[in-house]
């Protein structure tokens, strides 16, 4: 369902993971990600490396400024990109979009998050609400879609909710009238 769907269900989650973190997609997996049917985790890797500078204060940067071509933005394939794949036809779940990054140095890099809206957008309108997060993430499901449903004024769960243009977040419409 990762690739898209046009079912309904209440949340799809974006989570930033790397090529190398194997045992983190596994870990989530067997933990919160198994505690709902209503949510779809989905694990994104970017598609393509970045080579970066350390910061100039970290001890490696002279070694980097040595070599022949030191980093500087340079992008490449992934090299683990089959073995995504793989992972991919067999679990369904890992995603590497286009326009996505990975940072060389590692991490789970921000340059894969607007793929992920952009992604959830146009490939999950059944998704009633989309969200994100890193592979060392613990997500509490069932408080999160408590928290999601509970109006700020009343502390009670919305059965008519409206978003209010000034802030954006959603009320229960009788509470935001008063």
């Amino acid at each position: 369902m990762c690739d898209g769907t046009t079912s309904s269900f209440s949340m799809a989650i974006g989570i930033m993971s790397s090529a190398s973190h194997k045992t983190q997609r596994m870990a989530v997996r067997a933990s919160w990600l198994s505690d709902s049917n209503e949510v779809l985790g989905c694990f994104l890797v970017g598609a393509q490396l970045k080579q970066t500078p350390v910061a100039p204060w970290n001890k490696k940067r002279a070694e980097q400024d040595a070599l022949p071509v030191p980093p500087r933005g340079q992008l490449s394939a992934l090299p683990q990109a089959a073995e995504l794949a793989a992972e991919h036809a067999r679990l369904g779940d890992v995603l590497v979009l286009n326009g996505s990054v990975e940072i060389a140095q590692g991490g789970t890099s921000g340059l894969k998050t607007l793929p992920w809206w952009r992604h959830a957008a146009s490939r999950m309108p059944g998704a009633a609400w989309v969200g994100k997060c890193d592979d060392d993430t613990f997500v509490h499901v069932i408080n999160d879609f408590a928290e999601l449903l509970m109006c700020p004024i009343t502390f009670g769960i919305m059965v008519d909710p409206v978003i209010c243009l000034g802030d954006g977040h959603s009320y229960e419409r009788k509470a935001a009238q008063k």
